[in-house]
């Protein structure tokens, strides 16, 4: 099931006319989210209540009218207020796209491998230089940084709480 959370997209503004009808001011790039919606959200005593949508109409200003909302007094009730939608929250990738790893730095602990050297050691902590993640881990004793990037990390197993690296000859004598 897709996770959704309420986005603010605009604001109700004055009646218009007398049967409820209520001037709105959207971000443009939500009008069509809004014109698709069946109800919205707009908060009333501290509680982001829904309110089903009965006709949207855009001349020189965007107009919206409420089921339920029948009169201009009904309308001023709610006229002001912040008008939200339920939108569905895009996922949060990390490191290589993963959406079980948000980002490098849920890396530390982890056993860091590289395909021809094979184990290296865990992860001690990580740090963000200017130009990028980096890992430390104790090798042999010192210290070594370990660049976290697409091109030397491979591949992130998150079950078993490996990185899997292909570094470059050298990397490790530093």
């Amino acid at each position: 099931m897709a996770k959704t959370s309420l986005q603010e997209v605009g604001k109700l503004g004055k009646t218009f006319g007398f049967d409820g009808t209520l001037k709105v001011k959207i971000e443009g790039s939500y009008l069509a989210q809004l014109q698709a919606a069946e109800f919205v959200f707009i908060e009333t005593a501290g509680n982001k209540l829904p309110y089903f949508l009965e006709k949207i109409t855009q001349d020189s200003s965007t107009t919206i009218k409420f089921e339920d909302i029948n009169s201009k007094e009904e309308a001023q009730v709610i006229a002001g207020q912040k008008l939200y939608l339920e939108l569905v929250a895009e996922e949060v990738k990390g490191p290589l796209g993963m959406t079980e790893i948000n980002h490098w730095t849920d890396l530390v602990g982890f056993q860091l491998e590289d395909e021809k050297v094979g184990t290296l050691g865990v992860i001690q902590e990580i740090y963000e230089l200017p130009q990028q993640w980096m890992a430390s881990i104790d090798y042999k004793g010192e210290e070594v940084l370990i660049p976290l990037n697409e091109t030397f990390v491979k591949g992130i197993d998150p079950t078993e709480k490996v990185v899997v690296t292909v570094l470059p000859e050298g990397l490790l004598e530093l």
